[in-house]
């Protein structure tokens, strides 16, 4: 039996791996569990992990048990662990286990009932009453005020030849280890994926920082801090630290280093709900923050040494865009941009300066970026790209692309470089539709250099490209983050929570023809990972020849993933939001291969093929009027 905890968590899945007779658990509160099986008392010692930012769907332990497999319902999550036998290590003075927790404190292995009774006499008297109560079920009258109190307890019957041991008081000898997260969230974030210094790429996903090694083919994790969704990144100017906000009642900042995922600091106690925007200045000694509460606050933290140096309230409307611009601070929304000075402790505001042929009361500013000390690239709903010097607004002249091209969607993400001699490309933006365009900069001539020509920043574009011409098959092409790294890899992260990476050099030099832009196509691009993107993922099940495993969710899409290779090898779309999978067993109805039964949010039940090499349905069930929760296949198929 499972027990919830004293703080009430609600067990959402279950499942057993009969190799290693271990018991695995998610609860609502994103809290993975591992147990001894059978589990014989309410204070059975357990393992926790973490990870998941919300509750955990679907746990199920893959054929042969060497791996499980978890899925987040609201972070739409796949957390792959590795699940090893004897990789827990005594404490040679106390011998208590690493990470083993029960409601009665956290005790040690295998122990005789003296040397618990030694350790917590009141463990003793709980293992006794709950051992009594299992036995006692089958004679016991169910009439008498216990079973009046709780009815089911007389029909609870002990396994067959089942003999208790002194050894199932102990926790499992059993490990698991985080190796790989299938998921990107990108749905509500934008440009929080990044490239570090050392070429890594570093994102978030549920309550996890991520950090993935291109060369070596793994991932490593800022794991165990943040409690809830994380939903803002920032990197630091040396591209060595990281910063991640997340949501809660009272959300975190944490500064920490990519290569070894530790902490620097961990911000907390000023903001609410959530920390939206979070952003290092030019110097990395100054983050500043955005709250989700309803007037927006605004800290900027001498984060090195946990303190706020300065904090306001931004505006009742929603803050879309902040960054540090040299010594001021910008924040963007819907019809304002303003600039912020900070002196004495304290932030005092400016709205910006419009060029007479622009009306700011309309500009719904979604991202901006520094482009220099005092230049700032703001983007617009419309898809419009402004240019700010100081606090003014710059005309519409200083955007070059020849009059042929401008984002016709929403610009949800910018990216700047810092000027040098070396850089060719120094912004690139993309935008809702799937465009991605890729910028120079021509700062301010100094003023020895000022000629009789129009003596202000410039941007021109140098080349452009669409998602959709390139050769992956998008869940949705809008463009969620962008980066570039050395003016040579772009870095595309998109509302289908796919992380994809493209090759400077396989784009040609932005042309025109006739008033027509001559769009690349069929450009070469690398999936980094993927994931669903959308409500809620309930559907998993682990292939039962095969290192294989499938899931479904909310975005109405079946996924088949290999665990070796750890990616996406088949997808298929569904009429509704799917809800549960089961496989078949292997040669059930003569089958060379097993079936997969998915069940769906409005009630029907199809079944396909287990690998997903066709589109066709093999039977159908929809007389369920209401969503399937849970199916099994039974032995025989």
């Amino acid at each position: 039996g499972l027990w919830e905890d004293s703080d009430g968590g609600e067990i959402t899945s279950v499942n057993v791996d009969p190799h290693t007779d271990v018991l695995a658990c998610g609860d609502e509160y994103g809290r993975l569990k591992l147990y001894n099986f059978p589990c014989t008392s309410g204070g059975e010692l357990n393992l926790t992990f973490r990870g998941h930012a919300g509750p955990i769907s679907r746990v199920r332990f893959s054929e042969g048990g060497h791996y499980l497999y978890s899925t987040g319902r609201d972070d739409c999550c796949i957390f792959q662990w590795k699940h090893e036998l004897g990789m827990m290590e005594d404490d040679e003075e106390n011998k208590v286990p690493k990470n083993i927790s029960s409601k009665t404190g956290a005790l040690a292995g295998h122990r005789t009932f003296e040397e618990l009774a030694k350790i917590d006499p009141f463990l003793l008297d709980e293992i006794n009453a709950a051992d009594t109560l299992i036995t006692r079920s089958s004679v016991e009258d169910p009439s008498a005020s216990e079973g009046a109190i709780k009815p089911y307890l007389s029909m609870i019957a002990e396994p067959s030849n089942f003999k208790f041991k002194d050894e199932m008081l102990g926790s499992t000898d059993c490990d698991l280890e985080l190796t790989w997260v299938h998921g990107y969230r990108a749905q509500d974030c934008r440009n929080s994926l990044r490239y570090s210094s050392a070429g890594t790429i570093v994102y978030n996903c549920a309550a996890l920082g991520v950090v993935y090694n291109k060369s070596k083919d793994c991932q490593a994790f800022q794991q165990g801090t943040h409690t809830d969704d994380v939903i803002s990144l920032a990197m630091h100017p040396d591209g060595q630290l990281c910063a991640t906000g997340q949501v809660g009642d009272m959300p975190m900042i944490v500064v920490w280093d990519v290569a070894t995922q530790r902490n620097k600091a961990v911000l907390k106690g000023f903001h609410r709900l959530g920390v939206s925007h979070i952003k290092f200045d030019g110097t990395g000694k100054l983050l500043l923050s955005i709250g989700l509460d309803s007037q927006s606050s605004l800290a900027v933290y001498n984060w090195e040494q946990s303190r706020i140096i300065a904090s306001t309230v931004v505006s009742k409307k929603k803050v879309m865009a902040a960054c540090f611009v040299g010594d001021k601070v910008l924040t963007g929304g819907e019809g304002f941009v303003k600039f912020w000075t900070l002196k004495n402790g304290c932030l005092t505001s400016q709205n910006a300066v419009w060029d007479s042929h622009v009306e700011g009361h309309d500009f719904f500013c979604i991202c901006v970026e520094p482009l220099s000390e005092k230049v700032a690239l703001a983007a617009g709903v419309s898809g419009s790209l402004v240019l700010f010097d100081g606090i003014k607004n710059l005309p519409e002249t200083t955007i070059d692309s020849n009059g042929v091209f401008q984002h016709k969607d929403k610009v949800n993400a910018i990216y700047t470089v810092k000027k040098t001699p070396e850089t060719v490309i120094e912004a690139v933006t993309g935008d809702k539709g799937g465009v991605v365009a890729l910028w120079g900069y021509t700062p301010k001539p100094r003023p020895e250099e000022e000629t009789t020509k129009v003596n202000v920043p410039k941007l021109t574009l140098k080349k452009v490209f669409d998602l959709k011409d390139l050769k992956f098959d998008f869940t949705n092409v809008s463009v969620r983050s962008v980066c570039i790294k050395d003016g040579t890899d772009i870095l595309i992260g998109t509302g289908g929570s796919e992380i994809v990476e493209v090759k400077n050099d396989n784009v040609h030099d932005f042309k025109s023809f006739k008033g027509s832009i001559e769009w690349p196509k069929d450009i070469e691009t690398t999936c980094l990972n993927e994931g669903h993107s959308a409500g809620e993922v309930w559907g998993l099940a682990c292939h039962p020849g095969k290192s294989m495993f499938c899931t479904g969710g909310d975005d109405k899409t079946l996924r088949l993933w290999t665990t070796t290779a750890r990616s996406c090898v088949k997808k298929r779309t569904l009429e509704n939001k799917c809800r549960a999978l089961a496989y078949s067993s292997l040669g059930s109805w003569n089958q060379d291969q097993p079936h997969l039964a998915v069940g769906m949010n409005h009630g029907k039940v199809i079944v396909i093929d287990g690998e997903l090499r066709n589109d066709d349905i093999l039977a159908e069930l929809d007389q369920p009027t209401q969503w399937i929760q849970e199916m099994k296949y039974s032995f025989e198929g």
